[in-house]
This record gives structure tokens, sequence and C-alpha cells, in this order.
């Protein structure tokens, strides 16, 4: 690849690095300055509902039977 590229070898990393930044500004949620718990609630995504197949206590998934 490098002998293909010659001087532009470093083009495919920029590539990436910009799709990378692209989805870390959109997609991932701002967390400075909130608690751990804050940013936990907002990333949850498994129901806490008791009548659910799928219950959370501590940070534990527990699978009803």
């Amino acid at each position: 690849m490098a002998k293909g590229l010659g001087e532009w070898v470093f083009v495919p990393f920029a590539i990436v690095l910009v799709f990378t930044f692209g989805y870390v500004a959109l997609f991932l949620p701002e967390t400075s300055g909130r608690t751990h718990e804050e940013i936990l609630r907002t990333t949850e995504t498994i129901p806490k509902d008791e009548n659910s197949s799928l219950v959370m206590k501590r940070n534990v998934v527990h699978y009803k039977a």
C-alpha cells in the first residue's frame, strides 16, 4: 500500500480520523460536569420495569425465568 500511494500514504489514516471525529461529535453524549449516575441514566437501555423479562439491579442484569 505504501508503494502504491507514495507520499500520500497518510490519506487513508486521515479519512478514518475524519469519520471518527464525526462519529464522536454527532453520536456520543457530552459528559463533562455530570456525575457517574447521571451518565448511566442517560445511556441506560435495559428496562427497569419489574414486569419485563430483563431487570437491572445494581448495574447487574438479571434474567427472569
